[in-house]
């Protein structure tokens, strides 16, 4: 769920500040900003987990403790598993 929200741009010591609504904050010293270099639209977000690695972001997974039964069947029976007849062109009957 998204709220949108005005925050005041200000300039402090050669600095743009965004100065954020009284009920926003963050706790973190520091955050990440995506930059959508086509629209110039910025995100603001906390840092989540510091995985930089697939090591890491395995190792994280299997911290989940996810039944291995879940695991196996996770999406076994769906319709892109079986793959796709090609379609006769033109109306070829080969």
């Amino acid at each position: 769920m998204f709220e949108v929200k005005r925050a005041a741009v200000r300039t402090e010591n050669g600095h743009q500040v965004i100065v954020l609504p009284d009920d926003i904050h963050f706790d973190e010293a520091e955050v990440s900003i995506l930059h959508n270099l086509t629209t110039g639209e910025l995100t603001v977000k906390r840092d989540g987990p510091a995985w930089g690695t697939a090591e890491e972001f395995f190792a994280f997974l299997d911290s989940l403790d996810i039944p291995q039964d879940d695991l196996d069947s996770f999406m076994v029976d769906r319709p892109l598993n079986v793959p796709l007849e090609p379609e006769r062109m033109f109306g070829d009957d080969e």
